[in-house]
């Protein structure tokens, strides 16, 4: 099984993944994959789709994990773009990559002023994105058919 967060769901769904000592929150393999799976079906309801490149321009913070879980899930390519970045070398980031989808964080909104405005959709620190992602609002997801050659990201 290429989905590396549903695996350790089965093995160690109750064992602590992550702990953001700053939001003091922490998440299970089984939130994690519950967060992963709610945002894919978010995102396929957006109209992402095998192969579509996601940015995200987050510091670090628990959604670059439900990004890049949930793109594995779909057979997207994520991309994580380094949040010290001036906005032209965003800018430059976006068109190298091909990137159409970029989920931000409140601070970095300003620095995607040269990015084509269509391409940014969803502030990962509003309450919209966590009721997307909340684990207790759990809906399955059916992971698409990905192979060892699908590109998974790129940096």
């Amino acid at each position: 099984m290429l989905d590396w967060i549903k695996t350790r769901t089965v093995t160690h769904p109750d064992k602590v993944a992550i702990i953001d000592p700053y939001k003091d929150t922490e998440w299970t393999f089984d939130q994690l994959n519950r967060r992963a799976e709610n945002l894919a079906n978010y995102l396929v309801e957006q109209g992402i789709k095998k192969g579509d490149r996601i940015g995200v321009f987050v510091p670090n913070d628990v959604s670059i994990f439900d990004f890049f879980f949930a793109s594995i899930k779909m057979g997207a390519i994520f991309v994580p773009m380094n949040w010290r970045l001036k906005a032209s070398e965003v800018a430059g980031v976006v068109e190298d990559a091909g990137i159409e989808h970029i989920y931000y964080a409140t601070n970095h909104l300003e620095r995607l002023e040269l990015v084509p405005q269509e391409y940014i959709k969803l502030n990962v620190d509003e309450e919209e994105y966590n009721e997307i992602v909340n684990p207790d609002n759990y809906q399955p997801f059916d992971n698409c058919e990905i192979s060892m050659d699908d590109i998974a990201l790129l940096i």
